[in-house]
């Protein structure tokens, strides 16, 4: 490792022992935005790819050393991209990832009450029918996250399909209303359509490389939403313990309407259970082209995530301090084998811990 990196990663270990507060002075980011010029422990997604520097890919090394704004003095200082949003802002435990109590192969129905949070995202095409083609997650009234490669891919872009509209509450796309077990009592509210006002993929996502690192959008509704027992928010990783976790063996499950493991798109949400996998076996598999913000679910036969379950959840369950139960965002579904539910393959998907930072800088009130 060069003299410099080393010199940096150490003297930004070091200040996390400091109790200092750094002068904070107006500067700009590597990516061309507003920020502040801070010790790193001040801005926790410059401090987590430090701390994870040996893992990242060659643009995200360069963005690192591109942040610096001050060196002159006992500690190295970053130019921290300034957040409008807080994790206060955010929906919580109680309000977001609640439920009552498979573009998925090997999976199982839902019930209309399951994954409330889940998006389907349609697209529209000159001379062609809407169709859904991505998944993704509300996360708060205003937005839903989702795949960068939902948004800018190459093959998407130069297909001529744009994403024009957001569903929300859906269960099955062949009824007008969803009800349990075919009762005319027990129904869910009539599903919800929302236009995209806008869409924001990270800067850092570049469509034509293998890797497809930082996979990761926010589209931003028209208009807000009105929670209900439907349509309800997921939680996001804030707890500390989840920040950097890993997920080897963990119980995880995802939700969308992917192909089934007849080759066909669902017309019902879907769910599998899954573990997580080894990171580094995963990493292995893949040509070692993974990055510290990707985790690995999967790899039992007949048991994935598909192409049409992109950009959707991939979830864990957690408690609060309180003891409340509750389920978050651990992962988007990102890519995975040639063939669904290959054994031994595992899907790949964007750790969302790792982007926090990234997705309260880009929304607003």
């Amino acid at each position: 490792m060069e003299k410099t990196v080393f010199f940096f990663i150490l003297c930004s270990i070091l200040i996390l022992f400091s109790s200092l507060t750094s002068a904070q002075s107006a500067c700009q980011t590597p990516d061309h935005k507003n920020g502040v010029c801070v010790q790193v422990h001040e801005c926790p997604m410059l401090l987590n790819m430090v701390l994870t520097f040996n893992t990242l890919s060659i643009f995200d090394k360069e963005f690192v050393r591109s942040s610096q704004c001050e060196n002159n003095g006992p500690v190295t200082k970053v130019c921290c991209n300034t957040s409008v949003f807080k994790e206060s802002d955010f929906p919580q435990p109680g309000v977001c990832g609640t439920q009552f109590k498979e573009r998925i192969v090997g999976g199982e129905e839902t019930t209309i009450t399951d994954f409330p949070w889940m998006a389907l995202i349609q697209y529209e095409k000159t001379g062609e029918r809407p169709r859904y083609l991505c998944g993704g997650s509300l996360i708060n009234k205003d937005y839903i996250l989702t795949a960068a490669h939902c948004i800018a891919s190459n093959k998407l872009m130069l297909s001529g399909w744009g994403p024009t509209t957001v569903r929300l509450g859906e269960h099955n796309l062949l009824t007008d209303l969803d009800c349990e077990d075919d009762s005319e009592i027990d129904c869910a509210d009539p599903v919800i359509d929302v236009a995209i006002n806008q869409t924001i993929y990270h800067e850092r996502y570049q469509s034509n490389l293998p890797g497809q690192h930082h996979d990761i959008a926010l589209i931003r509704l028209a208009q807000s939403i009105t929670f209900t027992d439907w349509v309800k928010p997921v939680c996001l990783p804030f707890a500390l313990h989840l920040r950097n976790r890993t997920y080897t063996n963990v119980h995880l499950s995802v939700a969308g309407f992917g192909r089934t493991e007849n080759g066909t798109l669902s017309d019902v949400k879907m769910k599998v259970e899954i573990n997580g996998f080894n990171w580094n076996r995963c990493n292995d598999k893949y040509g070692r082209r993974l990055i510290a913000a990707q985790l690995c679910a999967g790899g039992e036969e007949g048991k994935d995530s598909c192409s049409g379950d992109s950009g959707g959840p991939l979830h864990a369950d957690d408690k609060t301090s309180r003891g409340i139960p509750y389920t978050y965002l651990a992962g988007i579904v990102s890519r995975g084998p040639q063939r669904c539910g290959t054994p031994g393959y595992p899907a790949i998907y964007t750790k969302v811990d790792q982007y926090l930072d990234w997705i309260m800088q880009n929304m607003k009130p």
